[in-house]
């Protein structure tokens, strides 16, 4: 079972390499998505919990999907961005039709 700091690890981490990914600051990002940077830096460190909203609205400053933001989390208990929760089911299926 997936606590809910886990989870808020998990998002402050995306948040983090986004940032980071970006070549941006703490401050600039804050700016960005319309936060005090204090406030990011508690989300980014999961220290905070963050209302929907906020999150949207960070998603938003970003120009992506609040879902780019959130694990999927998949029977074994793991949190996978969607991309690897994909390739994970794929290589799932492909491996079931090589096996018979």
């Amino acid at each position: 079972m997936t606590t809910e700091d886990e989870v808020l690890a998990y998002i402050g981490r995306r948040l983090v390499d986004t940032r980071v990914s970006r070549g941006l600051s703490q401050r600039a990002a804050a700016e960005i998505v319309g936060l005090p940077y204090m406030v990011l830096g508690s989300y980014e460190r999961a220290n905070r919990k963050m209302p929907v909203t906020t999150l949207y609205n960070i998603a938003v400053g970003y120009e992506l999907s609040p879902a780019f933001f959130l694990p999927v989390i998949v029977p074994d208990g793991q949190l996978y961005t969607i991309p690897e929760a994909l390739r994970r089911a794929a290589k799932i299926v492909e491996e079931s039709y090589s096996n018979g």
